[in-house]
């Protein structure tokens, strides 16, 4: 096989990890995961993926062997430009045809909360709820779109979106109705508070094809209860969690638990605290942690208790292992490759305001001076303001193919280029925090282990079943 291999480089996604004696190889371009035969244990041993061309490791495998590892990405022709490849297909979903049509709708921008870290509590709104006029022009919207997509998902945002149920009634099933008639496929997710999550509404929302939610709690009663209570000051960790163990089943809801300085150490109090109500036996709520971050070094919350991304990242393993020693599944475990990072630079993804205003970031929410125009304004030309068409441009002419950090990653193909808010809008925190790189940069090997012990425990469960 030698010869062949001639024709052959290593994929510069490739990673390796080890884990009980076994070795696992990893593709983040083809998200091919595999484990290793004893058998060819050695030969990988000796690979040095860094070094693209050095192939002679390989020259022993048999042909099976060989095509397995070129179906999963890990070998590669030498004419094979990886890079390109990435860009091609980043552009062709970024700005070609796309069957998906993605909204993410603010029905009101009322909120019961006070949270001290929220980017939008000192923003003012004229106009508090979605108004008939535009919520006809979104229907009026999805009309001119329909015939060209076969799936229209919707996110709810705010504010806090339960405020406005009322809105999103209406308009959830407009749409519903609308895509009935088209053969379309209608889904969404919601991003609350939880406070207003009743049994009731769980079961409305997935009745409506909302069936994902999004909660965010941070930490055990009291640490929660200190960022994340109602405009008196009074609590909402009891009524939240009593929200979730009684919500629809088929509502997969996903916890978002916000890490900075000064609650990380009540993570692990926090999660038995999950388990004693029996949330983990739960299999629709999976919990994952999330980055506090300052979004303005002048006005925001206190950047000195938020961590930079590298410091998050380090820390994220050890939380990911608490919840996985207590029986929890982290919601965000799977990697897998994507075509670009964030709606917010692609044309097929628009954010609607209650008034109608457009914006392109949910950080840029209710700040008129990023706008990109009016979705009762909307055409097929682009009529609005110099000022929104320039605001409007600096998303869609960001690449993070021009940026050397970006080009030379080993996880590129995991986050294409990070979140474009921090590149966009970029300052000296955003700068020292990392904040554009996602965690994977920098604990990849930590989670493709975790992927490994996955594997390794479900093959022990299957000899177990086939003994007895």
């Amino acid at each position: 096989m030698e010869s062949g291999l001639q024709e052959l480089k290593f994929s510069r996604y490739n990673q390796k990890v080890e884990l009980s004696g076994k070795l696992f190889l990893y593709n983040a371009l083809t998200g091919g995961y595999a484990s290793v035969d004893e058998e060819y244990r050695d030969n990988f041993d000796k690979c040095d993926f860094k070094k693209l061309d050095s192939m002679k490791e390989l020259a022993e495998l048999p042909n099976a062997i060989i095509n397995q590892l070129m179906e999963g990405g890990f070998i590669i022709p030498k004419n094979f430009d990886e890079f390109n490849v990435i860009k091609s297909m980043h552009y062709r979903g970024r700005f070609g045809a796309n069957k998906a049509l993605t909204m993410t709708l603010i029905p009101t921008m009322n909120c019961n909360f006070r949270c001290p870290y929220c980017y939008e509590k000192d923003k003012k709104y004229p106009v508090k709820k979605m108004t008939t006029e535009v919520m006809d022009a979104i229907i009026k919207y999805v009309e001119s779109r329909i015939d060209s997509v076969d799936h229209i998902f919707v996110t709810w945002y705010g504010g806090e979106p339960l405020l406005g149920l009322h809105e999103i009634r209406i308009m959830q099933n407009k749409l519903i109705e609308l895509a009935s008639q088209k053969d379309v496929q209608v889904s969404g997710m919601i991003i609350t508070n939880g406070y207003g999550l009743t049994k009731e509404i769980s079961d409305e929302l997935v009745q409506m094809q909302i069936k994902t939610a999004q909660v965010t709690i941070d930490g055990p009663e009291e640490i929660h209860n200190r960022t994340r209570f109602l405009k008196n000051g009074e609590g909402t960790y009891r009524r939240i969690i009593n929200n979730l163990l009684q919500a629809n089943e088929n509502l997969e809801v996903v916890i978002r638990v916000n890490i900075q300085k000064e609650n990380i150490k009540y993570v692990p109090e926090f999660v038995d605290s999950l388990k004693q109500v029996g949330i983990d036996k739960r299999n629709n709520i999976k919990p994952y942690f999330s980055l506090v971050r300052d979004y303005e070094i002048d006005k925001g919350y206190i950047y000195s208790s938020c961590f930079s991304v590298p410091e998050f990242s380090e820390e994220e393993s050890k939380l990911r292992q608490i919840l996985l020693k207590k029986g929890f599944q982290p919601a965000n475990s799977n990697i897998q490759p994507k075509l670009y990072g964030c709606g917010a630079v692609s044309p097929n993804s628009i954010l609607v305001e209650p008034d109608g205003t457009l914006q392109k970031c949910w950080n840029v929410v209710g700040d008129k001076n990023e706008a990109i125009g009016n979705i009762m304004d909307i055409g097929d030309e682009f009529n609005g303001t110099l000022q929104e068409l320039i605001n409007e441009s600096k998303w869609y002419a960001w690449s993070e193919f021009e940026n050397e950090d970006c080009k030379n990653c080993e996880v590129l193909p995991l986050c294409m280029g990070g979140c474009p808010y921090y590149a966009v809008k970029r300052n000296e925190l955003f700068e020292k925090y990392h904040y554009r790189c996602t965690s994977e940069k920098y604990n990849l090997k930590n989670v493709l282990q975790e992927l490994a012990e996955e594997y390794i425990n479900e093959n022990l469960y299957k000899n177990e079943e086939k003994e007895v």
